[in-house]
């Protein structure tokens, strides 16, 4: 028979948080990067996005998929074009210890692919959506039942 008066066991879920599924220390360029620098940046950093900032401000983040469909496929020249042109405009962030349901919630709400994390004024790291439906599934896959 299970013990279900220990806190996390049972009807105790323990709550995730954003900083348990953030890839720390997100990569950050400037608003006049060229599409061809941040590609660089992007692949000798793994980077799967780079967050895009103007004199500290985050204004935008630019992924694989924004270089690729946004840029290449549309004729325009890589190194001819900066990171501003194809970058998702970026008006929210989140902090590290946000619980996950708020975090997806803002990622459904905004249609967000990457929200950046921001702890203290400073970028923290970037939280993506597909982390935040995997641990969702996670969730519902080790959940309780219903009878």
């Amino acid at each position: 028979m299970r013990d279900f008066s220990e806190p996390g066991i049972g009807n105790e879920r323990q709550s995730m948080d954003v900083s348990e599924l953030m890839a720390p220390a997100s990569v950050s360029v400037k608003l006049t990067t060229t599409v061809t620098e941040a590609a660089k940046l992007m692949r000798d950093t793994s980077a799967s996005c780079l967050v895009v900032t103007n004199g500290g401000n985050i204004e935008g983040v630019i992924s694989e998929s924004d270089m690729v469909i946004g840029c290449m496929a549309n004729g325009h020249i890589p190194w001819q074009c900066t990171v501003e042109r194809h970058m998702a405009p970026q008006d929210q962030v989140i902090a590290s210890d946000t619980q996950i349901g708020d975090a997806s919630l803002m990622v459904i709400d905004g249609e967000l692919e990457y929200l950046p994390v921001v702890d203290e004024g400073k970028l923290a790291g970037i939280l993506e959506s597909v982390s935040v439906f995997g641990a969702i599934d996670s969730e519902m896959d080790n959940a309780p039942a219903w009878n």
